[in-house]
């Protein structure tokens, strides 16, 4: 459920925390408008050991889960042997408060779609006299070598992903200070596109140009033909949805906001819902085609009380849809993982707790990954779909699965 507004606060007000003394490597890899070089930590040799329930143990193949640690930093874990590694060293430990304190914070980990390399943002902010200064940059840990390198550095970032069948990473950046004019009133000429780069040969490009606003979360299909993303058309809440179609060059806008989104694995269908700022309690998941066209609501109605529905996910074969609820009015709040058929059926509720997000399939299909509590205490759970047991693997949130070869 990401919107503007998340993305305004993310990179204006956050509070990363001051990291620990390391040994740093210098990158070689080129970056973008940018003629410095940037440290990169090595990961550690070091390995922990983390012992999982019998279920966990049991898993049809092991798989590695990428995810944000609570020390700010970037791990990886074998669900099957509980095996941990940490890939970056630096992240913060403390709250940076003081002048000239300088503080790291890693998080929202993605794999490239061939499981080669693991990127993932960096967020680095220096008090200064008057205010903090945020950048961003995005990281490219090569799983063969090892090796830490800075692709994208010193930005304020609006989204980025991989697009799939490749090594390029499609990015946006955060819209101008004079982009709003008025309200609801823009500058076009001050409005950015979607770009790419290639963390194998820096090579940088524009793919998909702005039409009017600026764009930002781009995300895409499975086959990598269609970018998704949004246009800012207010300073608030989360922007209309438009996608470009790169075989047929067609820019297409729904002309409307939609909160939390996913594409059908087959680019049939758009499951999304209408949480576009914040919640009212009248929230729901509906299905379109990706033109927009033959609408229908899909999450169930009713809810229980005073719940609405949110964060939509297919399942990767495209039978099943995952989304959560919430009665984030009551005290105390409850949150659901609820599966449910695309093709029509009943809903199933896979797990409970007092907050849920982050939530991911595995690659087969067969489990989801999500982080279950508030932020300070979040945990991994891993959710069996066939019976929906479930068991906490782990401190931190954000997880991704890295793809089976």
């Amino acid at each position: 459920m990401l919107s503007l507004l998340l993305i305004l606060l993310l990179t204006s007000c956050s509070a990363p925390l001051e990291p620990a003394p390391q040994e740093e490597v210098i990158s070689t890899l080129p970056v973008v408008e940018n003629t410095t070089t940037v440290a990169a930590t090595q990961p550690p040799a070091a390995t922990e050991e983390v012992v999982l329930p019998t279920e966990t143990e049991a898993a049809a193949q092991a798989a590695w889960l990428a995810y944000a640690g609570p020390d700010s930093n970037i791990w990886l874990m074998d669900v099957q042997s509980g095996t941990k590694e940490a890939v970056t060293l630096n992240g913060s430990a403390q709250q940076a408060v003081a002048v000239g304190e300088t503080s790291v914070r890693y998080s929202d980990p993605k794999w490239s779609s061939d499981g080669r390399y693991l990127a993932f943002a960096m967020q680095r902010m220096t008090i200064l006299s008057d205010r903090a200064d945020f950048q961003d940059s995005v990281m490219v840990y090569k799983i063969e070598t090892q090796e830490i390198r800075p692709v994208l550095e010193n930005q304020l970032l609006a989204g980025f992903n991989w697009r799939p069948g490749t090594h390029e990473i499609s990015f946006a950046l955060s819209t101008d200070p004079n982009y709003f004019t008025g309200r609801g009133v823009v500058d076009a000429a001050l409005a950015k596109g979607i770009q790419s780069i290639n963390v194998e040969s820096g090579e940088q490009q524009v793919i998909v140009a702005p039409q009017g606003y600026s764009l930002v979360l781009p995300r895409w299909s499975v086959d990598g033909r269609m970018v998704t993303f949004n246009e800012v058309y207010l300073m608030e809440g989360s922007g209309q949805f438009a996608y470009y179609d790169l075989e047929a060059q067609q820019y297409v806008s729904w002309g409307k906001p939609v909160g939390g989104y996913d594409l059908a694995p087959d680019g049939s269908l758009l499951a999304y819902d209408n949480l576009t700022y914040t919640p009212n309690g009248e929230e729901r998941i509906f299905m379109a085609n990706l033109q927009g066209g033959n609408e229908a609501t899909f999450s169930p109605t009713p809810l229980l009380e005073n719940a609405y529905a949110f964060g939509p996910h297919f399942s990767p074969d495209g039978v099943y849809l995952a989304y959560l609820t919430s009665t984030a009015f009551n005290e105390p709040a409850l949150y659901q993982l609820v599966v449910q058929p695309v093709g029509g059926g009943e809903a199933r509720t896979l797990l409970e707790n007092e907050n849920i997000s982050s939530v991911v399939w595995s690659p087969d299909g067969e489990w989801l990954a999500a982080a279950a509590g508030h932020y300070d205490v979040s945990q991994i759970v891993l959710v069996n779909f066939a019976d929906g047991t479930s068991q906490m693997i782990g401190e931190g949130w954000m997880p991704a699965w890295k793809p089976i070869q």
